[in-house]
């Protein structure tokens, strides 16, 4: 994944270091991390009042919901 694909609400997995894959949205970014919502209690459509993660870009895939 590019940077410049990154788009507010975007769907995206990432891969732990465990092979643990969660989905998320991204929140925001910049130009050393993607902040991404991985756990909002179901509530997504309203995913920007929560708390983003700290993601390395390499680490994220684009992904359908």
């Amino acid at each position: 994944m590019m940077l410049e694909e990154l788009k507010v609400g975007m769907w995206v997995k990432y891969w732990s270091y465990a092979d643990i894959i969660l989905k998320g949205r991204v929140k925001s970014w910049n130009d050393m991390w993607v902040f991404v919502v991985y756990y909002c209690d179901g509530d997504w459509d309203n995913f920007e009042d929560y708390t983003g993660c700290a993601t390395r870009l390499e680490d994220l895939r684009s992904c359908t919901k």
